[in-house]
């Protein structure tokens, strides 16, 4: 729905009700009641505003002008009641008994038409026909029962007689607000584009005011009730009612599916595809930080759809939906039992009962992309004497950007901590902690014995890879690949599908190399690939550029020959490019070369880090 149509909603229910202000903010059941609630007509449903007064059942008894009346609620603080047509005329009063016998005084007037009953009709008429054009197309239960009802007061209507005709107009002018609101908003369902919390924030604001229109529906429909005499005029009543009902129930049933289909309860986070422990202490794995490094890294919460476990939910929006859901389903009998009125009087009409959307037992969480709307709603901490949180963003969607920093002199490293989360959105909260370590990243330099191997070259800013405030590069095998016989770039005459020379190309060069399926026991790239160095078993072949790194760094690394060492680059079909560690220069060899003028051809594998 329209934003400004569900504000609009909204204050037509307020103008609705006859407001009457409790004497104090916090009024309870138990406070006095004594206001003036103005004006109300024969044949009116009246909506009263009890504010601050949060009712507690569904029914309440209460007199008016010296009859028994039942006043329905429709709301937190509001409660519907049906005017006599035969109520007596003047100052009179509506007791409550059991709110303390709270008193509102009323001037009761009587519904005079001053136009004939076709012509003060004449509107709702066309609200019908102009709602059933708009809900024909859909398919949803409710609005094919609304139709249906449509059709049934339609074809009752055109065979009515003055005096049912009359006893409608008067229903219809003593109600005309209400009548033409509930027509106009009965066919706006929740539309556009909303996040998890926004959509269902709005679908329960129409649930919310559909079902207080459905209890005005009740109310007109309960106007029957001191009709009974006369069957005919009673049966008229039940009609009007329960087509302004359905058209209401229309609205109300799709935006409580729409609630209850919505992901409204964010229950869980997770950081690096750990959850968190919402405070329970039991995770053992930890996400790793290096010190005053930003780490990128996946954040997702997950939510579900509202069950009956959150019946007794201290969350306000969850409270009232169970109240509306409750008031809803006392409803519905109502309705039901005017539709087998219906159908008795006419078989043919053969309007369907409303089945109850009963709120399911269990939902299953799932998986939410971080947002930034999303991330807004969470608050992040990290509370250590020598640890502190320098930043943390959303780098994109699902990506957080998190830096944390070692202060101070800790009793060791890396120093263990936790990363406190809160979160809290209109209908969740939650909060928990992660386990964390942060290490003290070591100053890397050439020749360094790092991961496996050592450190050929850090990458400087403008080189592929390079990242402002962090240290990448490339990572040489401890020692050459050996082979007697020396080592050939393939037996395959076949392109390996368009190599690169440049930084940060080896593996992907490697990889392509593979995909040859040169399974010589003396292919470079295999046995590069094969290798396996402290656990690490990420190695390849060094692409042009990165082969020469490693030559610019040969005398820090060590263990090199004066011989031709294999790159991943290929020139063509047949040839590939090696580069001579005597002298520096590139060299042009025969993919199935074992040796050149230099001796064997040789390999020095590489890693990134």
């Amino acid at each position: 729905m329209k934003k400004h149509l569900l504000k609009s909603l909204v204050l037509f229910m307020a103008a609705l009700a006859v407001i009457v202000s409790c004497s104090k903010d916090d009024a309870t059941e138990n406070d006095k009641v004594d206001q003036n609630g103005g004006e109300v007509f024969r044949y009116q449903a009246v909506t009263i505003n009890l504010n601050g007064v949060d009712l507690s059942q569904n029914e309440y008894e209460a007199t008016f002008a010296g009859e028994q009346v039942i006043l329905r609620k429709s709301g937190v603080n509001t409660l519907v009641f049906s005017v006599s047509p035969n109520a007596s005329l003047g100052k009179t009063d509506l007791v409550i008994s059991s709110l303390n016998s709270a008193t509102i005084h009323y001037d009761v007037k009587d519904t005079v038409l001053t136009d004939t009953s076709e012509n003060t009709l004449a509107s709702f008429l066309g609200n019908l026909e102009n709602y059933s054009n708009q809900v024909g197309a859909s398919t949803f239960p409710e609005y094919q029962t609304s139709l249906r009802l449509v059709s049934a007061f339609n074809s009752f209507y055109a065979d009515a007689d003055a005096a049912q005709k009359e006893v409608m107009a008067k229903l219809y002018k003593a109600n005309k607000a209400s009548f033409d609101y509930i027509m106009m908003s009965g066919i706006n369902g929740a539309t556009g584009r909303f996040t998890p919390t926004e959509f269902a924030t709005v679908s329960l604001d129409l649930f919310n005011a559909s079902v207080a229109g459905i209890v005005v529906g009740v109310a007109v429909i309960h106007v029957a009730d001191w009709l009974v005499s006369n069957p005919g005029i009673f049966t008229a009543v039940k009609i009007v009612g329960a087509v302004l009902t359905g058209v209401a129930l229309g609205l109300c049933a799709e935006s409580l599916r729409d609630f209850l289909l919505a992901k409204a309860k964010a229950v869980q986070l997770s950081v690096s595809s750990l959850f968190g422990d919402n405070n329970r202490n039991t995770n053992s794995s930890f996400i790793s930080f290096q010190n005053d490094v930003s780490l990128v890294t996946p954040i997702n919460t997950y939510r579900r759809s509202v069950d009956t476990s959150d019946a007794a939910s201290d969350n306000a929006l969850i409270r009232l939906f169970f109240k509306s859901h409750s008031i809803y389903t006392g409803a519905l009998n109502t309705i039901n039992d005017a539709i087998d009125y219906i159908n008795n009087y006419n078989p043919l009409y053969d309007i369907p009962n409303v089945p109850i959307r009963q709120v399911s037992s269990v939902s299953q969480s799932e998986q939410e992309l971080m947002t930034s709307e999303i991330f807004q709603k969470l608050a992040l901490s990290v509370n250590h004497p020598n640890l502190q949180l320098v930043s943390s963003s959303l780098q994109g969607d699902g990506q957080l950007n998190m830096k944390i920093k070692i202060i101070g002199t800790p009793a060791s490293l890396p120093v263990s901590s936790y990363l406190n989360y809160s979160y809290s959105d209109e209908f969740s909260s939650f909060s928990g902690k992660l386990p964390i370590k942060v290490e003290v990243v070591p100053v890397l330099y050439i020749g360094m014995s790092y991961q496996g191997g050592k450190i050929a070259y850090i990458y400087q800013q403008g080189d592929p890879g390079y990242v402002q405030g962090e240290q990448h590069g490339l990572i040489a095998a401890p020692e050459d690949i050996i082979s007697i016989n020396g080592l050939i770039w393939s037996n395959s005459r076949s392109l390996s599908g368009g190599t690169d020379e440049g930084l940060g190309k080896g593996l992907e060069n490697t990889n392509k190399m593979l995909l040859l399926n040169d399974n010589s026991t003396y292919a470079v790239a295999r046995k590069c690939s094969n290798l396996v160095v402290d656990g690490y078993d990420d190695w390849f072949l060094p692409s042009k550029e990165e082969l020469r790194k490693v030559y610019i760094s040969r005398s820090a690394l060590g263990g090199f020959y004066e011989a031709d060492y294999w790159s991943s680059t290929e020139i063509s079909s047949s040839a590939a490019y090696a580069l001579d560690f005597f002298n520096g220069y590139n060299a042009t060899l025969d993919k199935y070369r074992y040796a050149s003028y230099n001796g064997p051809v040789m390999a020095r594998a590489i890693r990134y880090f």
